[in-house]
């Protein structure tokens, strides 16, 4: 079960997951979980379904006096406060063991991004969006991120849009003719449908040569829809055998968890 805060004590360098030999540790989480939580006014409930939306599955459990209560509004508001905290904690967790395996995945697959071509990258957008270096750190600061932390960001997105493009291109790999043809032949009615109205407009039927375009273009895009849905599927099998989380951090991609699995979670997000 997820705790949400760190235990008094706990050592900021000590590690409380690990993602295959790569440690994370207390003071990493409790960085993330700083930039993550909300300014507690952000938070205040202003109605029982106000605090009734932030229950999710990290609801505190109530005793049934408790429920048969009614609540006051200072304990309503510290009900409130404490699950969206739980929420955040769970959410930077989840953020630092999926950065873990995507950079993991992408070291395995030959496409990795260096801090250096990351550093590139983040300067060159820094430019672009502020009119100095100084506006650029103001916003960090600000945010309460660092430039080692909006070097990642942009480490990260580079390697998901390396790791799509090689889906991309297994999925083009399978593309020709005959695949072509048999996907046509397979949806042909639908084809058919987009002939008539072409046609209308025309004056005259489309053969299948004039409407190929829009059949390799249809079959590319479920070629890759089913390439990437099977790519996730094996990424998150595979990362989620190698994190091991300490009591405490046990959240849906650690091992140790036992609640709804993350192998259920959209198909086409990489991380």
């Amino acid at each position: 079960m997820f705790s949400p805060a760190i235990p008094r004590g706990l050592d900021g360098q000590k590690a409380i997951i690990h993602v295959g030999s790569v440690a994370i540790t207390a003071g990493e989480f409790a960085h993330w979980d700083e930039v993550l939580t909300p300014k507690i006014s952000s938070i205040e409930p202003k109605s029982r379904a106000d605090c009734s939306s932030l229950r999710a599955r990290f609801e505190v459990k109530l005793s049934a006096k408790q429920k048969a209560e009614k609540l006051s509004n200072a304990k309503l508001r510290a009900l409130c406060i404490h699950q969206k905290q739980a929420e955040v904690k769970e959410s930077a967790l989840r953020q630092l063991i999926s950065n873990q395996w995507v950079i993991g995945e992408a070291g395995e697959l030959g496409v990795g991004v260096s801090e250096a071509e990351a550093q590139k990258q983040m300067e060159k957008a820094a430019i672009r969006q502020f009119k100095s270096k100084a506006a650029f750190l103001r916003y960090l600061k600000g945010a309460g991120r660092t430039v080692t932390d909006a070097r990642l960001g942009v480490r990260l997105s580079m390697i998901n849009e390396r790791i799509h493009e090689l889906i991309e291109h297994k999925a083009e790999a399978k593309i020709n003719q005959e695949a072509i043809a048999r996907y046509y032949r397979g949806h042909e009615k639908s084809f058919s449908a987009a002939k008539r109205s072409n046609a209308a407009a025309a004056g005259h039927k489309k053969t299948f040569r004039e409407v190929e375009g829009l059949v390799r273009q249809k079959l590319s895009e479920e070629l890759n829809q089913r390439e990437l849905a099977s790519f996730v599927r094996a990424f998150r099998e595979k990362w989620l055998s190698r994190t091991t989380c300490s009591p405490g951090f046990v959240v849906s991609r650690c091992r140790e968890w036992r609640g709804p699995s993350v192998l259920l979670e959209d198909a086409y997000t990489v991380n």
